[in-house]
């Protein structure tokens, strides 16, 4: 073979069959040179030959997913991850019943510890809490207190006094105990608190702290109501007019509340055994009364007292068993 021959047969394994390819201008060498590089073009087709199947897998993947789907909702099989959902909610269930076992015990425990506490533990414990369901743990007659919290104003309801003071203490015949206490706030204001001994250890009368009435003072003035259970302030009075104008046949007495702008007068039949039991009460005396005041009085401002609850403003079974339990104190 000549060398002619050898040096196109060189050109042809080069070149392919373009024995002219090696005199293309420069341009068309760039030009082909960003075509890429045969192994690049045959990594583009591979991934083009999988495409196919790629896309044919997803698709796969999401009919699954709606054929399960379908599925669980007509309850023919269990949702996906069903098994780790019922035991996160059992978990959560055990939780909440050893929250609910432990937050009885705590209570039961913290009831015996407070049997133990001084009555001045006790009202400092009360005075302290802002929360009004904190405060009803060192009440007695919890359930039916609750009932009454949303009558009470928010000073006793919540408000946290400066200064708490003992009074004293009184021991009735019928076996009962009360601790008197005199609670002081920044604005000036006193409110009596009152301790009675119980089962549970020495306990709160809200009810006595809060001044409770059975029905608002505008209701019971302007005659709203026919009657309602009051806590005030009484002492005898001289005032007889309108209805309750002949002497002889009512007793007259003043009637005055921090909760009250102005003073009432009440009357009951002086020679009733009510009447009696209200001539012997001190001046300026706790009392808890039934007051009535009807419609032809209530320009007058004058009520009839129907009955004597207590005398104090603290209710026990039998009240007139300690008619003398109240310290008298002005303005409270």
């Amino acid at each position: 073979m000549s060398n002619e021959e050898l040096e196109n047969e060189e050109k042809a394994r080069w070149f392919g069959d373009d024995p002219n390819r090696l005199q293309r201008s420069a341009p068309d060498c760039v030009e082909s040179s960003q075509v890429g590089h045969p192994s690049e073009e045959l990594e583009q087709d591979e991934r083009r030959q999988f495409t196919p199947y790629l896309i044919a897998g997803a698709a796969f993947s999401m009919i699954l997913c709606v054929v399960l789907f379908l599925l669980s909702q007509s309850g023919k099989t269990k949702p996906i991850f069903q098994d780790l959902v019922d035991e996160k909610i059992e978990a959560s269930s055990y939780h909440e019943e050893w929250e609910q076992e432990f937050e009885a015990s705590f209570r039961e425990s913290r009831s015996r510890i407070s049997k133990h506490l001084l009555p001045q533990e006790v009202a400092e414990n009360f005075t302290q809490a802002m929360d009004p369901k904190e405060r009803l743990q060192w009440c007695r007659n919890q359930d039916d207190v609750a009932l009454l919290l949303s009558s009470f104003p928010e000073q006793a309801l919540k408000e946290v006094p400066d200064s708490i003071e003992k009074m004293g203490e009184i021991s009735t015949g019928s076996g009962l105990y009360f601790h008197h206490f005199a609670v002081y706030f920044a604005n000036g204001d006193r409110r009596l608190l009152v301790l009675v001994h119980t089962e549970d250890g020495p306990r709160v009368d809200w009810e006595t702290y809060a001044r409770h009435t059975s029905e608002s003072w505008t209701d019971i003035l302007d005659g709203r109501v026919n009657q309602a259970l009051v806590r005030v302030f009484i002492k005898p009075s001289n005032y007889y007019n309108y209805n309750y104008s002949d002497e002889e046949e009512w007793a007259s007495f003043s009637i005055t509340s921090p909760d009250l702008e102005e003073t009432i007068t009440a009357y009951c039949e002086r020679n009733s055994l009510l009447g009696r039991k209200l001539g012997q009460v001190s001046r300026n005396q706790r009392v808890t009364l039934r007051l009535a005041c009807n419609q032809a009085n209530i320009q007058s401002r004058q009520c009839e007292i129907i009955k004597l609850v207590a005398v104090g403003w603290t209710i026990s079974e039998e009240p007139e068993k300690y008619a003398r339990q109240d310290t008298p104190v002005e303005g409270e």
